[in-house]
This record gives C-alpha cells, sequence and structure tokens, in this order.
C-alpha cells in the first residue's frame, strides 16, 4: 500500500474490510470499516508502511496498543482490537460520527461558554483517568477530541507512536504545526512531557474554543514556540469566569499548574452557575459514505450502555396481588326456601348481622390505606433499569444517575488500595437490576490507600533515602534532572522530597511515588560591581556578597590613585560563595621612560620631553645636551623633572713658532 487511499476495500485480520479513509498522519491512517464478524462500524488505525518495517516501532504499537486497550472510561474512545496483518500493524477503535473539536474550529462554529465548560470537563475526566493509570497522552490536539452523536466527548490516541518531539532537532519547515500550537512551555524546550503537560495543552484547546483565536500566536513556529516561555496564558474578555481556571490551567511553571482532576473539578464547579449547554452542531464524518454501507445488525454501546451492567438474561421484576377474600351471603332466599321455613332462621342470626356490615367497613378502610402505601412506595409504578456507576468519580456518578432518572446518595468513603480516590467503590442497588420505587442510587467513595508516614530522608544520599522509603511502602525516584540550590545540605545530598506538589510532606498514601530533590551546593553568587569606590569599600561589598577579596594594584590613566578599577572575574560573574575576588586598585597613570635627548639643543631637548609628559630644566645657554638626570631610558612619573646639561663646543688654537 503507498498510498493511504490504495488500502480501501483491504480486509484486515480476516475481519475488518476498509472502507473510507478518515485520516492521514505521518505514522499512522485511519480507516472507517465493517466489522464481518459483529457487523458494526468500527475505525481502524493502520501503521503507515515506513513505520511497520520498524521493530522498535512495532514493539512500542503493541505495547501501547495493549496499554489504551485496557483503558474503560466514558471519555476515552475504546479500543476493540489491535493485531499485525502480516507487516500491517493496526489497531481497531470505537467509530463515532459527531466529528472533531477540530472540525468545529475548521468550520468556525461558535462554541459556546457553556458548551466549552462541559465538554472540557468531560476531556480532562477522561485524562485524568489515564494519568492514574500511568498513561500520558503527550499529543493532545483538538483532533483527539471526538464526539459522538450525542456531542458526548471521546479522547483518542492515548499513547502517541509519534516520535518525540524536539523542536530544535528539525526545520521550522517540518515541524508539526498543531504541535507547535499546542505544545507545554517544557516540551517547546525539548524537555519531556507529563501529565501537566497534557492540562496545559487541553487548557491552550479549550481557550481557542472559546476565544476563536489561538494564545500565544507568533511569526514563526519557533517564536510561537517561544512565547508561552515563562509566560502565563493571556486573558481574554470572552472566557469570563473561565479565565482564572484555564489560567491556572496553563500556569507556565508545571508546579503550579492543575492536574487533571483538579481542572475536571473547577469545570464541573464552574458549569453550575452557567446556564445549560445547548447541544453542539454536530456534522456526520463521512455522511454520503457511511449512508451507503449496508444496514448491519449490531451497532456500538452507547455510553451509558458503556457504563451499565448487562441484566441477567431470563430475569422478570417481582409481582404483588392482594387477594380479597368474597363476600359472604346476604340472606336473600333461594327458589327452594320458603319464606315461612325462613323466618325463624332470620330472627336467630338476627344479633350477626347487626355487627358484620361494621367489620367489613373497617376492612374496606383498612384494605384503601394498604393500598395506598403500596402505590405510593412505587411497587405499581414502571420499574427502572439502575445504571452502573461504579468506578466513575463522584461528579461523573451524579451526572450518569440524573441521565437516567436516579439520584445519587454518598455513604462514608473507604480506604482502598485499587480503586483510585475519588471513585465509586460499591453503588446500591446493584447496576443492571430493576428497581420500584424511590429511585435512589447510595455510592461509598474511595479515600484512596491508606496514609502512611514518610520518613525525613532530608541530608542522605539517594540510595539511603530510596531505602528508606522503601521499608515505609512508599516508592522513591530520584531523577538526575531533580536538583535544587540548597545552602544547608551539601551537594548531592537530599535538599527535600515532593509528593502531588506537597513538599516534605508528613503523610503520604501508601504505595505513593515520592520526588527525590538533590542539593546542587549553594547557589552562584553573582560578583557585584565596586569599581570606582576605594578599596575598604569594595573589600566590604563583597564580604557582604560572601565573597573573600585580595588588593593588585594596576596604572589607570582614568581612575585616580586608590581607587577601583574593577574585579577579577568581574561583575556580574556567578561564583560560589566563599571565593576569592581580586580587587583591582589605580597605582595612578603608568610611568613614562625618559626620551633620549643627547646631543640635542635646548630647543629640541625641551620639546622632546615635554611631549613624553614631563617637565624639562635646562642647564646652561649654549652648546647641545651632553647629560640628562635622570638617566635616558629611566621609568618617571608623569610630570617628573628632567634636567638637561648644555656644554659649549670647545674651540682649538693652532700657534706657529717662527
Amino acid at each position: 500500500m503507498n498510498a493511504p487511499e490504495d488500502a480501501i476495500g483491504t480486509i484486515l485480520g480476516g475481519r475488518y474490510r476498509l472502507v473510507a479513509l478518515l485520516g492521514s498522519g505521518r505514522s499512522a491512517s485511519v480507516y472507517l470499516a465493517e466489522d464481518l464478524s459483529l457487523q458494526r462500524q468500527v475505525a481502524v488505525k493502520v501503521v503507515r508502511p515506513d513505520h511497520a518495517q520498524d521493530p522498535q516501532f512495532q514493539a512500542r504499537f503493541a505495547t501501547e496498543a495493549r496499554a489504551v486497550a485496557a483503558l474503560n472510561h466514558p471519555s476515552i474512545l475504546r479500543v476493540y482490537d489491535w493485531g499485525d496483518d502480516g507487516s500491517t500493524p493496526y489497531v481497531v477503535l470505537e467509530y463515532l460520527s459527531g466529528g472533531s473539536l477540530q472540525d468545529h474550529l475548521d468550520r468556525h462554529q461558535p462554541i459556546s461558554l457553556s458548551q466549552v465548560v462541559a465538554l472540557g470537563a468531560q476531556a480532562a475526566r477522561g485524562l485524568a483517568y489515564a494519568h492514574s493509570r500511568g498513561l500520558v497522552h503527550g499529543d493532545l490536539k483538538p483532533s483527539n477530541l471526538l464526539f459522538d452523536e450525542e456531542g458526548r466527548v471521546r479522547v483518542t490516541d492515548f499513547g502517541s507512536i509519534e516520535a518525540p518531539f524536539d523542536p530544535f532537532a528539525q526545520g521550522e519547515d517540518d515541524l508539526d504545526h498543531d504541535r507547535v500550537r499546542y505544545a507545554s512551555p517544557e516540551e517547546a524546550l525539548g524537555g519531556t512531557v507529563d501529565a501537566k503537560s497534557d492540562v496545559y495543552t487541553l487548557a491552550l484547546m479549550l481557550y481557542e474554543a472559546a476565544t476563536g483565536a489561538p494564545a500565544f500566536h507568533s511569526s514563526s513556529p519557533i517564536a510561537t514556540l517561544m512565547a508561552r516561555v515563562g509566560v502565563p496564558l493571556p486573558h481574554h474578555p470572552t472566557l469570563g469566569p473561565l479565565d482564572d481556571v484555564l489560567a491556572r490551567a496553563a500556569a507556565p511553571e508545571r508546579e503550579a499548574r492543575l492536574d487533571a482532576e483538579g481542572l475536571a473539578d473547577r469545570l464541573d464547579a464552574l458549569a453550575q452557575s452557567l446556564p445549560a449547554p445547548e447541544p453542539l452542531h454536530l456534522g456526520p464524518v463521512l455522511a454520503d459514505t457511511a449512508s451507503s454501507l449496508p444496514t448491519l445488525g449490531f451497532t456500538p454501546p452507547s455510553a451509558d450502555e458503556l457504563t451499565q451492567a448487562v441484566p441477567l438474561v431470563g430475569a422478570t421484576a417481582a409481582t404483588t396481588a392482594v387477594a380479597v377474600a368474597p363476600e359472604p351471603a346476604t340472606g336473600a332466599t333461594t327458589p327452594e326456601q320458603s319464606p315461612a321455613s325462613s323466618a325463624p332462621e332470620a330472627s336467630a342470626d338476627e344479633p350477626s348481622r347487626r355487627w358484620w356490615p361494621w367489620l367489613v367497613g373497617v376492612l374496606a378502610v383498612l384494605l384503601v390505606a394498604a393500598v395506598a402505601v403500596i402505590v405510593a412506595s412505587g411497587v405499581f409504578g414502571s420499574s427502572a433499569l439502575v445504571p452502573n456507576v461504579v468506578g466513575l468519580s463522584q461528579s461523573q456518578a451524579t451526572q450518569v444517575a440524573q441521565a437516567n432518572g436516579w439520584t445519587l446518595s454518598v455513604g462514608p468513603g473507604e480506604v482502598s488500595q485499587s480503586v483510585p480516590t475519588g471513585q465509586v467503590i460499591t453503588q446500591s442497588p446493584t447496576a443492571g437490576s430493576k428497581i420500584k420505587g424511590t429511585r435512589t442510587i447510595t455510592v461509598v467513595v474511595s479515600l484512596g490507600p491508606p496514609l502512611v508516614t514518610v520518613p525525613n530522608v532530608v541530608g542522605t544520599s539517594c540510595a539511603q533515602a530510596l531505602t528508606a522509603l522503601s521499608n515505609n511502602s512508599l516508592v522513591g525516584s530520584c531523577p538526575p534532572t531533580s536538583v535544587v540550590y540548597s545552602s544547608t545540605v551539601p551537594a548531592g545530598k537530599v535538599a527535600q522530597y515532593t509528593y502531588d506538589g506537597m513538599v516534605n510532606p508528613a503523610q503520604v498514601p501508601e504505595g505513593a511515588t515520592v520526588l527525590l530533590v538533590v542539593s546542587s551546593g549553594v547557589a552562584p553568587q553573582s560578583v557585584p560591581s565596586v569599581t570606582g569606590s576605594t578599596y575598604p569599600q569594595a573589600a566590604a561589598t563583597l564580604a557582604s556578597a560572601g565573597f573573600s577579596t585580595i588588593k593588585s594594584t594596576q596604572a589607570s590613566t582614568k581612575y585616580a590613585t586608590g581607587i577601583v578599577i574593577g574585579t577579577t572575574p568581574p561583575a556580574g560573574t556567578p561564583l560560589a560563595k566563599g571565593t576569592e575576588v581580586t580587587v583591582l586598585v589605580s597605582s595612578g597613570p603608568p610611568n613614562v621612560a625618559v626620551p633620549s635627548v643627547i646631543g640635542d639643543t635646548a630647543d629640541q631637548a625641551v620639546a622632546a620631553l615635554t611631549a613624553a609628559g614631563l617637565t624639562p630644566n635646562v642647564v646652561g645657554t649654549v652648546g647641545t645636551v651632553t647629560t640628562v638626570d635622570p638617566a635616558v631610558g629611566t621609568q618617571v612619573a608623569p610630570g617628573s623633572t628632567v634636567t638637561v646639561t648644555l656644554t659649549a663646543p670647545s674651540s682649538t688654537t693652532t700657534s706657529s713658532t717662527p
């Protein structure tokens, strides 16, 4: 299969016939398909041939397919099956006909604030469920939020099989524009992504859905990525009360960012103050193709059906009947009886005939009261199927119950090792049963694992800390990138430990992973500027910053003698406290060498000495310079007096003897 369209008509695994191409990415294509075994429509994600030949890619694809198939949540797209048809790995997914959030954005369809909050809460719940099971999406975008025909959201493409995103390892023309638009700050810097990176990306998507414009859009892909690093989400008047929620979900620092569960809780709370959302205007995906498919005998279960247990086959509703005995004879005569023969008998029964009507009346009143009580209890009303809310969060359980005409009653919570905090452990009545009468479901919500004491591991090595945590039924993590400066803990030792944003917590849930943060020593201090001060002043300033000093002199034409010229290392250099800093103090202008003026006339000597910055002193009036004091070449301070002595040439006399 070269082009994705060439695969249409192919039957994978002897079961799934590819009908139409729904979309294609760098590593896989998605098709509408027929499940020939169960006779239903499904979506099939097929790995592209160039990736299918990579054994490492195939192994990773299989591992991720198993992990995603284990997810069971009403806001996550169901995975039905996966396999490898020869050299073609594929995964079979639930098919949804409502399109994606990307379709809405592409059509510029207005999405109300209530709709944005509702779909955001559903998506956040799905992410929280996946995160609680150790699965991070890592490549969330509007095309990953799909809608069923009733407008409910499903998150898809967990465990992306794309290569890790490194914006600096590829040219701008090769960048995935969707990942550029919705990348987190840590991803923009080429770092690793985690659960809170998913939350940041979802916040950007909700921002765009509500405002109609992407956040942090700039002139180029790299500029767009860098625009969000260290920068909070821009405010927008359209967001209204959603502004603060998205600002916390898109905090540039991971530590300050909401997790998925926190975002879902805040969106659910906000929804209570907003008008009920209108149904989204959904456009069918491949409407012509879908309508032309043969009528299949089986349809995928709805989201409600996925959250309900199947009733036992053959179970019947209990019935209640009230039996009423026939009235006794009223004493009417039969044709065989004559009035004469019955007269004495009537006289004998007369006392009983006076009280039995009262008995019948009392019984009638009691019967009416009993019927009223039974009717009020709902026994004669229609029975209702109990929905399944086990495994859902309390807010999700409330929504499912209300959608099916039930109310939710929350009983005392229970500690649980297996059920995540906030999810329903048990319900009463049992899901799938049919109940008449009061429609109330009582649930027990998980309080999470029991709390255990965290040992104080500050000041120990990573190995010692991991052992101490393990002994307390906890898991330790000591990544090399988890470091912090500390003025009290030596470098290489544990400076602090965190869990769920809490620093050095006293207690955490049993089995929790505690992040160990290692000290990298005292934080470097920038060398302060002391130029222009005296040495004592400079030494005091540097000492207050934690540095020791040593004095060194240096000639300077700019600074007077005794004034600080600068430092070595220069001001602004980060240094560990206690480092020695050399303070350079001016010794005044540099010395000058006495120029050679021997043999010069007085005028020449004066000119040369003056040009050198020296003060000439001429001894004698005629002749040329014969001596210089100080001597030629001597280094003297500028302005020093140099004495030159002139000597007249001697005259020669010639005499002759007659």
